[in-house]
C-alpha cells in the first residue's frame, strides 16, 4: 500500500434516516427507532451501572478489600502470576 493511499480519508456529507430506517457507514450502524421501540430502549437504559456502583459504595461504605485481597497473596495465584506461559487463572468459591 502506498503512503498516499494510506493517508486518504472518506467523507460523508449529510445523511438522513427516517422512520424505522437504518444507515451503515463503514463499521458504524445508526438505527432510527420510533414509537414503542424507542420507548423500550429508553426503559432499558433507565439505570446507569456506573451510578449504581457509586450508590452502592456510598450506602455500603465502599469496597471490602479483604474480600478479594487475600487471593493476591495466595501461593497458587502467585505461582500462576509468575508463569509467563500460564493460561487463565480459575478459582472456586464455597459460601459458608
Amino acid at each position: 500500500m502506498s503512503d498516499s493511499h494510506a493517508t486518504k480519508a472518506n467523507h460523508l456529507g449529510t445523511a438522513t434516516v427516517d422512520g424505522n430506517g437504518r444507515l451503515q457507514v463503514g463499521d458504524t450502524i445508526i438505527h432510527n427507532y420510533s414509537g414503542p421501540q424507542r420507548n423500550c430502549l429508553a426503559d432499558l437504559r433507565l439505570i446507569d451501572p456506573r451510578d449504581e456502583k457509586i450508590g452502592i459504595e456510598n450506602t455500603k461504605g465502599g469496597l471490602n478489600r479483604e474480600s478479594y485481597r487475600w487471593i493476591l497473596y495466595h501461593d497458587d495465584f502467585r505461582q500462576w502470576q509468575d508463569d509467563k506461559k500460564a493460561g487463565c487463572f480459575g478459582s472456586r468459591a464455597t459460601l459458608a
